[in-house]
């Protein structure tokens, strides 16, 4: 090794060293100065609410948090921390059946090196305990939660950076979306649910409906207690579904890089079956009668094609179908 070498990498020792002690010794201290940098925000506003039908929130850079209010007005909190330069309203709007809720959040166009410690804003919004007509829930960056029995016609909740966590949802229709963050919704009724995230996990726990429908690009998809027809799809995660009520309707089940699970709380006594899987194993323990089975090591792919019990033409349907996985009904 030549000396140029020895040089280099004596250099680059230190220089770790010191990097970590500079680091465990003056973390807090910046820390200390960040938070200093940050001023506490506390709004709060009433709304009357007793008219409302259709109510909508939209924030940029905080949570929402939905809960019961003990009255017919609408009460809204805004509570946090922001930079001192920064500035931020809560703004109500309200004509007849309408109510729009709106964070309005104006950066500093100047540096920052806060590296966002001191953007901590949470929304809460009280409603009163009726059902609605529409309700339409949004953030950018933030999480989006609720235990109140929401009741609606249609409930539509987005969030570009954050997690969706809701239940007690009543609605003919409801859809959430998320671009980075988990959907997890519970106890959940509504003809239709439509669950969307481009890099997060879906979680559905005790749903009853006319069909459920879940899309993942890269995160696994579990449903737990469910009484609708299934259509889901991901592509790079597993799909299980435990508990489901009954096949009805045409069920489709779809995954590129990932095992899928079906499992009844009873067998079905009538079903078209079709289970394809190019790199993976299928079993199932209900009894199939195949009018086409491919499940050999020669085999390009392996399926399985059949129905149970006397299908008719307006029988139930399972499609499955896995590129990389196994496929499992139980």
């Amino acid at each position: 090794m030549s000396n140029v070498i020895k040089v280099g990498l004596a250099l680059l020792i230190v220089g770790m060293i010191g990097t970590v002690v500079i680091l465990s010794q003056g973390a807090a201290p910046l820390l200390k100065r960040i938070k200093a940098d940050a001023k506490p925000i506390h709004i709060q506003k009433i709304s009357n609410g007793k008219e409302t039908k259709n109510i909508k929130i939209n924030s940029e850079l905080s949570d929402i948090q939905i809960l019961e209010s003990n009255s017919d007005q609408v009460k809204m909190e805004l509570k946090g921390s922001i930079m001192k330069k920064d500035q931020v309203d809560l703004i109500t709007l309200s004509e007849g059946e309408n109510l729009v809720v709106q964070v309005d959040y104006t950066e500093d166009k100047g540096l920052k090196f806060d590296f966002g410690v001191n953007q901590n804003l949470e929304l809460k919004v009280f409603l009163p305990k009726k059902a609605f007509e529409t309700v339409r829930l949004q953030t950018v960056n933030g999480e989006i939660k609720s235990d109140l029995l929401l009741q609606a016609n249609q409930i539509e909740i987005e969030t570009t950076n954050g997690a969706l966590a809701l239940s007690n949802l009543q609605a003919k229709k409801i859809e959430g979306t998320s671009q980075n963050g988990d959907i997890g919704f519970k106890q959940v009724k509504a003809e239709s649910l439509n669950m969307q995230t481009v890099n997060g996990e879906i979680h559905l726990q005790d749903y009853q409906g006319h069909q459920v429908t879940g899309q993942s690009s890269s995160g696994a998809i579990n449903i737990n207690k469910v009484d609708a027809t299934l259509d889901l799809e991901s592509t790079n995660g597993t799909i299980q579904v435990d508990q489901l009520t009954q096949f009805k309707g045409k069920n489709s089940v779809q995954s590129t890089n990932g095992d899928i699970t079906i499992g009844a709380i009873t067998p079905p006594t009538v079903l078209q079956v079709s289970l394809d899987s190019l790199v993976g194993n299928i079993k199932s323990v209900y009894p199939i009668s195949s009018t086409q089975i491919t499940n050999s090591e020669d085999a390009p792919s392996h399926s399985i094609k059949g129905s149970i019990g006397q299908v008719k033409p307006d029988s139930p349907s399972l499609d499955v179908i896995t590129t990389n996985g196994d496929i499992r009904l139980k």
